[in-house]
């Protein structure tokens, strides 16, 4: 045992009085540590993990020859049932009550058929698996050489022979000292040992598989994996392999006494030294020993006094019983208790490969690589650090690493390292610059080379961080290889910056920008645009007008898949891109205002923007027209406007755009305004013209225009040219009647320098006229007198005369007045039945009228309801004041009709109130 290192990985558990019975036959130990144990006179004892009895089971009649566990709460038995071979039973207990006494057992005879076999029982396994449970096998072999194999049938109840060759190679050795199954992941097996042979059977055929002529004592042989078979020899313990024999042999000299396999340990019973190998497992005493093959450590062990009569070991642990009911066993310390052991005594590569055999998980492993690794880094090792270093990653932060590389320079273990990280997914932005940097310090083109490419293979996206990538090889100079990697991660922005800012290839980028897609051209065209109307202005211009306005002929190819049915953008974002080339910036705006299809917004900006393109970089005659018939091509009569007004007079107004303001002015019928511009223009036509379309109010005109074109004119300077202008709106103030002579007199006397010849003829005209006005109002005066004393003596003559009604002829109808008849006080009369039930209906209010007088009471009541009505409207008459050109008139002509009486609006106010 010199060769393996001892470590105490297990605690020895032993009891010396717990007893048992010296007829155990066969035992079994679960996952849970729990023992059970068959006995020649059919019991099975169960113990608990202490090694305490937990409960005693009947089983059988007759001995017990095998006995297995399932999922801690299947127990199966293969037993005799008083008759010898022939009454062999397999029993399966299915559940575990607090008692430990499994109940209800299923029940299968194995040797159904009328000849059963008499020979004495050899060796015999079950074998439970969880592919093919609750169906089973158990094999039975016979001291005369035969090999019964049966698959027993939960459905069915019964056990089913299965075809298998004999056991025996010669007449002198027929008994089977071993039966065991195993598994494999192609087929099921079955291995058979006599003292001078080794057998394999494949499972369900039965067919040999292999034989070696070599075989094992009793006891001295085991399963040391799912599939490989352990012999224990003088020197050494064997191990083969259904497919290639004899595999390895691991040397373990000394007699031995018992071989059993426990997960990746075998457990040897040795004799004392001093026995020899005849007394061993007899009546001398026994050294267990748990050995781990593959690391070569000595796990641990435990010493019995006694003769040992059976052995149970799984990869939980390891028990024995002696002949006395002594028993021991051997209980793993936890994982990290054991790892502890190992880290105390520098055995971090034997750590590394016990957390291995015992399955740990990948956190533990990493902690033992990790404890390794600075082992390792300790010794300057830094090659076998690295690789420690690599199992770590997930688990351990990378900064731990690269600083413990940088530290001392190793710049080759960093950037295996930081290579490893990338291939895992792990790496992050700042990573991928370490690494590319690493590179260029080692010079490492090729490498370099290879990472970059490696951005193109397969059909994922690259495995580290693109923007790092590229933002490093830009810095580099590297401008293909930032190409290349933005191009397979698909960033086209990204692209396109390299593109043209480092290789100033402006035909390709605008090509590409075209196969984007609408939206992401008209984003790239923002952050990109100067440099592109500086080397293609013509191609860029295009492209512009095109994402302006709805795809059409020259549509980019990815517009359906966008969904981009409309503009995508507006020139107004790209404008600054035009400051130094107004003369594009004109063609594309009027180019996409000829070809329609932008939304009201965006239209609004086309005139704007060129608007100021006409005024600002085109002065002169012919800009200003420009600019005019931009003006009323976007805001056509009767239409609404194309473009914002207010901005459209602000722009006007500060490039001092005198045809311009007048036209918005006038258009939004600010006509007084539009006369303002006209005369610090000193426009004198256009001020008559705009007074000749404008200054009527009947047309929705305003009226005063005239005057202030009056006043103008007037304080000009005398001149032929002034008096000329005076005596044409003078002209047009008389022939229209739109201002009173003395409010004209009144603004001509302003100018002192004007002749009185100048209004002579005008004034003489006016006084004629109102001559005549007065004459006839006179008359009208005098008319009206004579009416109202004609009535008031009428009135007189009702109110103190009697009436004498002397007509005999209905007024209606001209038949004679019949009784009863009516007079009304006007003189008309009438037969009753003439005027019907209502005895007349032109009376006001309720009162009967004369039904011939009727129409003209009715008028008269009109009048007085609209004189009040007039009087209530005082909007109304505020408006017609305005809009008249003698205002007295108006005030003259509401007082003559009474409409502006105190008493008849404060009586109107007072019908309104109730």
């Amino acid at each position: 045992m010199a060769a393996f290192k001892r470590y105490r990985f297990y605690d020895a558990l032993i009891k010396n009085d717990t007893g048992l019975p010296d007829t155990v036959t066969c035992a079994v130990q679960d996952e849970a540590l729990q023992l059970f144990l068959g006995c020649s006179d059919g019991t099975v004892i169960c113990l608990h993990a202490d090694l305490s009895l937990k409960a005693t089971l009947p089983s059988h009649a007759g001995p017990v020859h095998a006995i297995a566990c399932y999922d801690h709460d299947v127990l199966c038995t293969v037993g005799e049932e008083g008759a010898g071979t022939p009454s062999l039973t397999l029993k399966i207990w299915n559940g575990r009550e607090g008692s430990g006494a499994p109940m209800n057992p299923m029940v299968a005879r194995l040797f159904a058929n009328k000849s059963p076999p008499s020979d004495a029982v050899a060796a015999a396994d079950i074998h439970v698996s969880a592919l093919e449970w609750p169906n089973l096998h158990v094999a039975v072999a016979l001291s005369s050489g035969a090999l019964h194999i049966s698959r027993f049938d939960k459905g069915k109840l019964r056990c089913a022979s299965l075809p298998c060759s004999p056991l025996h190679l010669s007449s002198e050795d027929r008994e089977a000292t071993f039966l065991a199954f195993a598994r494999t992941p192609a087929a099921s097996l079955l291995w058979a040992t006599t003292r001078t042979a080794t057998t394999a059977w494949r499972l369900p055929r039965g067919d040999r598989a292999l034989l070696e002529p070599s075989g094992a004592e009793p006891r001295r042989a085991t399963l040391s994996s799912a599939t490989q078979l352990a012999v224990a020899g003088a020197e050494a313990v064997l191990s083969f392999d259904v497919e290639h024999g004899q595999t390895g042999a691991l040397a373990l000299p000394g007699p031995k006494a018992w071989l059993a396999g426990a997960g990746s340990h075998l457990a040897v019973a040795s004799p004392e030294a001093g026995t020899g190998a005849a007394g061993a497992g007899v009546n001398g005493a026994v050294s267990l020993r748990l050995l781990d093959p593959a690391n070569r450590v000595l796990a641990g062990s435990a010493e019995l006094a006694g003769p040992l009569r059976w052995l149970a070991a799984t990869a939980a642990g390891v028990a024995a019983g002696t002949a006395d009911g002594g028993v021991a066993a051997l209980r793993p310390l936890p994982l990290r208790a054991r790892l502890a052991v190992l880290y105390r005594t520098r055995a971090y590569a034997l750590a590394l490969a016990l957390a291995r055999s015992e399955r740990a998980d990948a956190a533990t492993l990493a902690e033992v690589r990790l404890q390794y690794a600075d082992a390792l880094y300790a010794k300057r090792d830094y090659d076998a650090a690295l690789e420690q270093y690599l199992g770590t990653m997930g688990h351990l932060e990378p900064s731990y690493v690269i600083q413990r590389f940088l530290s001392v320079q190793r710049l080759a273990n960093l950037t295996t390292y930081l290579e490893k990280l990338h291939a895992a997914g792990l790496g992050s932005p700042d990573h991928t610059t370490l690494l590319l940097n690493c590179y260029t310090k080692l010079g490492d083109g090729a490498k370099l080379d290879a990472f970059i490419a490696g951005a193109g293979d397969g059909a994922g996206a690259p495995a580290f961080d693109v923007a790092a990538v590229v933002q490093v090889c830009r810095a580099a100079g590297y401008f293909s290889h930032a190409l290349a990697v933005a191009r397979a991660a698909g960033d086209d922005t990204t692209y396109l910056d390299v593109l043209l800012e480092d290789c100033g290839r402006w035909d390709e980028g605008l090509d590409h920008m075209r196969g984007m897609g609408r939206r992401p051209a008209a984003a790239a065209l923002l952050k990109h645009g100067k440099g592109l109307l500086a080397h293609v202005p013509v191609e860029t211009t295009a492209l512009v007008m095109e994402l302006c306005v709805p795809p059409g002929g020259v549509a980019t190819r990815d517009a359906d898949a966008d969904g981009d049915a409309g503009p995508v953008a507006s020139l107004a974002d790209y404008t600054h891109l035009y400051a130094d080339r107004p003369e594009d910036l004109r063609y594309a705006c009027l180019t996409i205002i000829n070809m329609g299809g932008a939304g009201a917004q965006a239209q609004r900006s086309l005139y704007r923007t060129l608007l100021d393109l006409y005024l600002a970089g085109l002065p002169g005659q012919a800009g200003q027209q420009d600019a005019l018939d931009l003006l009323k091509r976007g805001w056509p009569p009767g239409g609404p406007p194309a473009y914002d007004v207010d901005q459209a007079l602000v722009s006007c107004r500060g490039r001092g755009f005198a045809p311009g303001l007048v036209f918005l002015y006038e258009a939004s019928g600010l006509y007084r305004e539009a006369a303002g511009v006209l005369r610090a223009a000193g426009d004198a036509a256009g001020l008559l013209a705009l007074c000749e379309r404008r200054g009527d109010a009947r047309q929705g005109g305003d009226a005063t225009l005239w005057r202030d074109a009056l006043e103008h004119f007037a304080r000009l300077p005398d001149g032929e040219e002034s008096a000329a202008r005076v005596r044409g709106v003078l002209q047009h103030v008389e022939a229209r009647a739109l201002l009173p002579p003395l409010q004209v007199l009144h603004i001509l006397a302003q100018n002192p320098a004007l002749r009185l010849d100048l209004v002579k003829g005008y004034v003489s005209r006016q006084l004629e006229a109102d001559n005549r006005a007065m004459a006839a109002d006179v008359e009208e005066a005098e008319r009206l007198e004579e009416e109202v004393e004609r009535a008031r003596l009428a009135l007189e003559r009702l109110r103190s005369e009697p009436v004498v009604f002397q007509s005999n002829r209905d007024a209606a109808t001209g038949a004679a007045l019949e009784l009863p008849s009516v007079h009304f006080m006007c003189g008309h009369s009438f037969n009753a039945r003439t005027l019907g039930d209502d005895g007349g209906g032109g009376g006001a209010g309720d009162e009967p009228g004369c039904p011939l007088c009727a129409p003209e009471h009715a008028r008269t009541a009109a009048l007085v309801d609209s004189n009040r009505a007039w009087a209530a409207d005082k909007d109304a008459f505020f408006k017609q004041l305005r809009a008249a050109p003698d205002g007295f008139a108006v005030v003259t002509e509401y007082l003559g009709k009474g409409v502006l009486n105190a008493s008849s609006v404060s009586v109107d106010a007072g019908r309104e109130g109730r």
